[in-house]
């Protein structure tokens, strides 16, 4: 068997698991009956990116953690309480990291 379809078994089992199972399919319809369901992942940075292509082509919205992160930062911080303090400290911790200090 080829690297390729490893990885596509692989995917495929994961989705599989992750969003198709029968029980959590039966599970949100008993939730929201009619609903349109979307399946979406945040990721960060993956070690195959090829699996996040293969993920795509099964339907499956991609957002990454650092674009959900910049929204937030928007590069303004402010005081916080501890309630959300720990997404507040991520969310500080990016900042930091990827935004350049004159622009935050």
């Amino acid at each position: 068997m080829s690297t390729s379809s490893t990885l596509e078994e692989s995917v495929e089992e994961w989705l599989n698991t992750k969003y198709l199972d029968s029980k959590k399919c039966e599970m949100r319809d008993s939730l929201w009956p009619g609903a349109s369901w979307k399946c979406i992942l945040v990721h960060g940075i993956v070690k195959h990116p090829e699996e996040l292509a293969l993920i795509s082509s099964k339907g499956i919205k991609l957002i990454p953690l650092n674009e959900i992160l910049s929204d937030l930062c928007g590069g303004r911080l402010g005081k916080h309480s501890s309630t959300g303090g720990d997404l507040v400290d991520l969310i500080g911790f990016y900042s930091k990291s990827v935004i350049p200090s004159g622009n935050r």
